[in-house]
């Protein structure tokens, strides 16, 4: 959201001193959508640039003996900001979204109630009573008897160019970044230049045709105060009246004005060099091999990208460097983008009874990235550790003449590897960038630092740390600061799988005998350097059981949910029998209603004097009648009875009384 605001005031700053004031509004128009969605677009992408470091110095980095560590638990903060921030964010972009919607809504209704003719693909509605036309989409409203015949053609015609160019479109393009930007006060002014710029373009569209500038400027004075319109609807007369007029005196702008824009470029060049590059640290790439300090045999690596040439280059190092055996990569499959799915791995040992590839090894990785690395380990065997996945790693061995491929001696060698570094309080940045290499690929750990903070003498005095076991999904921090410098700091995972740091009375450690992702980092102050407590299986026990215990609450808790749906189904459905049981004798009472007032008519002759509580009717209106709203019913035929109906009677052979159920009366 940040990098969009940013992004979007760019383009602003660009058309409000370079291009504000030109009058090639076409193109201003292009440019400030490209504004409007770049923010969108842009910040979502990343390129990627991938630093090659120096292989590590393990003189500098000792790997030595680890003790029994403490892990330590961790504080948990009292609140996010960050979330907090999150949840404001989304109740007014919702609150803006609702309210757009009904805006939207409301306008549709509208339009959809008139009456309205076509004529040249758009629509034209005449409501009575609007003194301020407008267009929305393909809409065109406005009141005839309003304007001066003169003043109708050109109202129309500017409408007609706000139609034909589906300028509404760029209305709602900027108010769907109003919502998502609505914090930001440059998403409504962008909404605002918008509309601006749709106005001066319509105008420029009427003054091309045989009227007068002058009687155009006039016309929008006329009524620069009109009524009301829809927000998301253009105005005749509503829309920067004094502005409008300004431009349409404005001289007509040279072409070669529109190359100002060429200025925005070195700004976007900087926002995507700062923003959008996500930096990759890699000792070496591909076929080419690292040197290591610790073996002779160097190290390779494959991956999905790779090459043939790169393939080549691993296949010749084996053939030419390697005593002992070959080793062959196929590659089966790849994608449109050159991307390898699939391949095999085979190997044969240099020995005269074996003249062809015996073992063969596949891997099937269309759904997920791997990056090999390859190391020679001596007396025949290869390890293939995959960084991404590192349980689809494997060993290559040797079984008599044979090459074995063993994926169950990897894991056991992935298993729970001890080290400790140190690092000392001038350690460089690209000094952590190897480091961080270094434990990715040998020990399956991911270390990221931020806010490294070196003084005048290259000490280090602020950094924080993270480690995370790619196996278990642990975490372990630490966060210094001391203006005076930070010392030696101790980076460590025991043989019992504790992973953490020290840094002189300060520790950070977690354990990572646990199946589920344990997260814990604290700082302790006091003399650490003697640590010797060891985590006991009773606790491991004890937290075990108090899963197994939740689990089993969890289980309840649903079996409960599911009984007490299935008696609300169960209610459900007597009461949808007892409603259709209820509309079926409603039914069958109207019914019966009916019959018994056809019955009565039907006992009299045609000449019959209906009457409504008191008010004569005719048999159709009769009919009419809701039966439920009826109350009694009347039928006199007899002479002496129908006198006191008076003149009314006369000449009737019958008379049918119909009163009807008062308005309190249920």
């Amino acid at each position: 959201l940040l990098k969009s605001s940013l992004l979007l005031g760019i383009f602003l700053l660009c058309y409000r001193f370079l291009l504000s004031k030109e009058t090639f509004y076409a193109f201003n128009r292009y440019f400030l959508i490209v504004g409007l969605m770049s923010p969108l677009v842009l910040p979502g992408i990343i390129f990627t640039r991938t630093i090659h470091v120096a292989p590590l110095n393990v003189a500098q980095w000792q790997l030595a003996e680890i003790g029994n560590l403490e892990a330590l638990p961790t504080e948990v903060p009292a609140y996010d900001f960050w979330q907090l921030a999150l949840i404001v964010y989304g109740a007014g972009a919702l609150l803006f979204l609702g309210y757009f919607i009904y805006q939207l809504t409301s306008l549709f209704l509208y339009l959809k109630k008139q009456d309205f003719y076509t004529e040249n693909g758009l629509i034209y509605v005449e409501i009575s009573g609007v003194t301020a036309p407008f267009s929305f989409l393909k809409y065109i409203i406005y009141d005839p008897q309003a304007h001066t015949s003169q003043e109708l053609q050109m109202i129309l015609q500017h409408e007609q160019a706000h139609a034909r160019q589906l300028h509404s479109i760029d209305v709602l393009m900027s108010r769907v970044c109003c919502i998502l930007l609505w914090f930001n006060p440059l998403s409504w002014l962008s909404a605002r230049y918008i509309k601006q710029n749709l106005e001066f373009l319509a105008d420029s569209s009427v003054t091309k045709r045989p009227f007068s500038s002058k009687s155009y400027q006039l016309a929008l004075l006329k009524n620069a105060t009109g009524a009301a319109v829809p927000q998301l609807a253009q105005s005749f007369y509503k829309s920067f009246i004094k502005k409008r007029i300004i431009m349409l005196n404005t001289t007509q702008s040279q072409n070669r004005n529109r190359y100002r824009v060429l200025v925005l470029l070195p700004f976007l060049a900087a926002f995507l060099w700062s923003f959008n590059v996500k930096e990759e640290t890699r000792v070496l790439s591909n076929g080419k091999t690292e040197n290591s300090s610790t073996s002779a045999n160097p190290t390779l690596y494959f991956e999905r990208n790779s090459t043939s040439d790169d393939i080549r280059e691993i296949e010749d190092y084996f053939k030419n460097k390697v005593a002992e055996l070959d080793l062959k990569i196929s590659v089966e499959k790849r994608s449109i983008q050159g991307e390898i799915l699939s391949f095999n791995v085979s190997a044969k040992y240099k020995e005269k009874r074996q003249s062809e590839f015996m073992g063969r090894f596949s891997v099937n990785n269309e759904k997920s990235s791997f990056l090999y690395q390859i190391r020679y380990l001596g007396d025949g065997e290869v390890q293939f550790i995959n960084l991404e996945e590192p349980n689809n790693s494997f060993f290559i061995t040797k079984n008599g003449n044979k090459a074995v491929f063993d994926k169950t001696k990897m894991g056991q060698h992935l298993k729970d590897k001890a080290f400790r570094f140190e690092i000392a309080p001038t350690t460089t940045e690209p000094e952590m960038e190897a480091l961080a290499v270094k434990l990715k690929e040998e020990y399956n750990v991911e270390l990221n630092y931020k806010y490294l903070f070196y003084d005048d003498s290259g000490a280090i005095i602020a950094v924080n740390l993270e480690m995370k076991d790619l196996r278990n999904k642990n975490v372990s921090k630490l966060n210094l600061k001391n203006s005076d410098g930070l010392g030696t700091i101790v980076l460590f995972r025991s043989e019992q799988g504790t992973l953490g740091f020290k840094s002189g009375g300060t520790s950070s450690a977690t354990s990572t005998h646990s199946t589920m992702s344990t997260r814990t980092s604290s700082t302790t102050s006091g003399d650490s350097s003697n640590v010797n407590t060891n985590i006991s299986m009773e606790a491991q026990e004890k937290a075990l059981e108090a899963q197994q215990a939740a689990i089993e609450e969890q289980r309840e808790a649903l079996e409960h949910q599911r009984a007490v749906l299935d008696e609300q189904q169960v209610r459900l459905e007597q009461q949808q029998q007892e409603m259709n049981k209820a509309m079926q004798e409603q039914r069958e009472t109207i019914k019966k209603r009916r019959e018994i007032v056809s019955n009565k008519t039907e006992q009299l002759d045609k000449n019959v004097l209906y009457l409504l509580d008191g008010e004569e009717i005719t048999k159709e209106e009769m009919d009419k009648i809701d039966p439920e709203e009826i109350e009694s019913i009347n039928v006199l035929k007899d002479a002496e009875m129908l006198k006191k109906f008076g003149d009314k009677a006369k000449g009737k052979d019958g008379v049918i009384d119909i009163k009807l159920k008062k308005e309190n009366e249920e």
